[in-house]
């Protein structure tokens, strides 16, 4: 059960891309899932959150880890998503071209509208890497500009890289640590939100 509680059965979930290099690899994978990491860690830091708080990724849930070994995955993960509360979107060129990410966003947007709710301001845009290609809709504004969002790689940095890229996954540096709580302060409300809601 979620902290935000019914209908919702997790309270984020966080879409990004593995980024195959080519070769099958998934180079964004391993920094993808230690901030999904730190984000629970943090977020559980708030005694209010800490026994509650349900953070759904789906490489949690494959068979054998609580889902069905005879049901179609995706239909199982369509379920769980549709079912967060909040979508944490990992923002890269990666996921922007990933044809799976696009399916768990129309996934997590189709729940909502069952549920008869807005999803304005319950998606969190995590900024990873920098973006030419035009975003989808559900992550604009009235204007058709990109969600602000959350910078979690330096503008001025060449090449561009996510912040704690070159730390190992257990210690993302200073400025990961500083942009994560700024994040964290800005979820704690909209999580209480849905709650009240």
């Amino acid at each position: 059960m979620s902290y935000v509680g019914e209908p919702f059965l997790h309270d984020l979930f966080v879409s990004y891309s593995h980024g195959d290099d080519g070769s099958g690899g998934a180079y964004l994978k391993p920094w993808s899932a230690a901030f999904t990491r730190e984000l629970e860690r943090e977020l559980r830091a708030d005694r209010r959150f800490r026994t509650s708080l349900s953070v759904f990724r789906d490489q949690d849930h494959r068979p054998g880890q609580s889902i069905d070994p005879m049901a179609p995955l995706s239909a199982q993960l369509q379920e769980q998503i549709a079912a967060s509360a909040l979508l944490v979107v990992l923002m890269s060129p990666d996921y922007l071209a990933s044809q799976w990410c696009a399916e768990e966003r129309a996934w997590w947007l189709a729940g909502q509208a069952t549920l008869g709710l807005p999803y304005d301001e319950r998606i969190a845009v995590v900024r990873i890497w920098p973006t030419d290609e035009p975003w989808p809709t559900a992550l604009t504004d009235a204007r058709g500009h990109p969600l602000v969002g959350f910078a979690f790689y330096p503008a001025d940095a060449i090449p561009p890289r996510p912040l704690g890229w070159t730390d190992p996954p257990e210690a993302l540096g200073t400025e990961f640590r500083k942009a994560l709580l700024d994040m964290v302060g800005r979820l704690y409300p909209k999580l209480e939100a849905m709650k009240a809601r």
